[in-house]
């Protein structure tokens, strides 16, 4: 991740990927995080990006 400061930091995300049940159709259509403001779901390129406000500590 890198803040508003610029500077980078490491975040560990794990992310469990099961197998479709039921159609093919399994588009990831919305995701959600406790306090996000924004998230970008591109599907093509198989990545979203999702969004928080800075607070201070």
């Amino acid at each position: 991740m890198t803040p508003e400061t610029g500077t980078p930091q490491v975040w560990t995300v794990n992310v469990t990927v099961s197998q479709p049940a039921g159609s093919g159709e399994n588009a990831i259509t919305g995701f959600e995080l406790p306090g996000q403001t924004e998230v970008d779901i591109d599907e093509a390129s198989l990545w979203l990006r999702s969004r928080f406000p800075m607070v201070p500590p």
